[in-house]
């Protein structure tokens, strides 16, 4: 899954600047692990549900 992200770069000159300046932030990196969880754990949930019957 791949999506273009537009970024501003401010307070840094370019992107060589961010690379050797910057913090990394993992925000949507989280984001999308906390859904993922919410995602298998649903799958968990059906599978174990389906067996009951």
């Amino acid at each position: 899954m791949q999506k273009v992200i537009n970024v501003n770069l401010a307070p840094y000159k370019d992107f060589a600047d961010l690379l050797e300046n910057g913090e990394p932030d993992f925000s949507m990196v989280e984001k999308l692990r906390g859904k993922m969880d919410v995602l298998n754990h649903r799958q968990e949930l059906k599978k174990a549900l389906r067996r009951e019957h």
